[in-house]
């Protein structure tokens, strides 16, 4: 098929305009959510709603607001089943959870697993969260794994991920329902943090 041939099949759609636009971001590696860069070396960061993929062991995360970050790499199956053999992953608690997610994101501010609050923020940015994760997965970036239906968040003192259809065992939520994400309020450099409220969530 020709290149006119395609471009004939498009327009025969009568594509609206936010939909062309909606396909060049793709296309083009654009977010609708601004991304966090990394450079722990050079104590820097960038923020920036384009794609790099020549930096993209640097990105590290997803910007819902001037404050929250949500990570790229989060709590899975895989990662916990790796610690414990057997069924001592049933009996797994918010704490070693908690301890997981401290040993894992050692350098940066303010990191937590899910929250409710983290989630409803997440859920009122939902459409353009998901439109995020499907352009970074277009370019063959990595994504969590996430439940299409309901997001969980962990349960303090417990053995167990809450969601909003209930709450289910840690470990079997992470088995059939997705990854735990996990969160920070980025406040430890404020030029990031102004770059975020200035250029990408002004009122």
């Amino acid at each position: 098929m020709t290149q006119q041939e395609k471009f004939a099949i498009w327009d025969a759609t009568y594509p609206e305009i936010k939909e062309v636009r909606a396909y060049l971001d793709r296309m083009c590696g654009k977010t609708p959510l601004p991304l966090l860069y990394l450079y722990p070396k050079d104590n820097k960061v960038r923020v920036t709603q384009d794609v790099l993929i020549e930096e993209k062991d640097r990105l590290v995360g997803i910007f819902l607001d001037e404050n929250t970050v949500v990570y790229l790499k989060s709590l899975t199956k895989d990662s916990i089943s790796s610690l414990y053999e057997g069924d001592a992953v049933w009996g797994l608690t918010d704490k070693e959870v908690k301890a997981w997610v401290k040993n894992h994101f050692t350098d940066l501010p303010n990191v937590r697993a899910a929250t409710k609050k983290d989630i409803k923020l997440l859920n009122n940015k939902r459409h353009l969260f998901s439109t995020t994760l499907e352009i970074l997965q277009y370019h063959h970036l990595d994504t969590p794994h996430l439940s299409s239906t309901h997001l969980g968040w962990i349960k303090d003192n417990a053995y167990t991920i809450e969601h909003w259809d209930g709450e289910t065992r840690i470990f079997y939520y992470l088995e059939h329902s997705g990854d735990l994400l996990v969160f920070s309020d980025y406040t430890a450099d404020e030029i990031a943090k102004a770059t975020v409220r200035d250029q990408f969530f002004r009122p």
